[in-house]
């Protein structure tokens, strides 16, 4: 499945109504993960949210999906501009619980 979405995010960018509609629904998803962690952080300061990964890409359409929809749905969300490693922000995190 995996292999399957460069294609569909390809077919997303050229407008193919599926291929857009299964970018959305991921987009979703991923803002509903985010307002979930998001909970977990007290107060109505801003909550800063990395994207990473190899299909969240500056010209993705699902970068562009999950822009949008996290706008709307989080207000409290900040997008970091800057490229996070996973591995370094995993360690960052880890520090920070003793």
């Amino acid at each position: 499945m995996a292999a399957l979405a460069p294609h569909v995010l390809n077919a997303a960018r050229e407008g193919e109504g599926v291929a857009r509609q299964a970018v959305d629904d991921a987009a979703r998803e991923l803002v509903e993960l985010a307002a979930t962690l998001a909970r977990h952080f007290p107060g109505t300061g801003p909550v800063s949210v990395a994207i990473a990964g190899g299909l969240l890409l500056p010209q993705s359409p699902l970068t562009t999906a999950f822009r949008e929809r996290l706008a709307a749905a989080l207000k409290r969300a900040r997008l970091v501009p800057d490229k996070i490693d996973s591995a370094v922000g995993a360690l960052r995190l880890a520090e920070g619980l003793e």
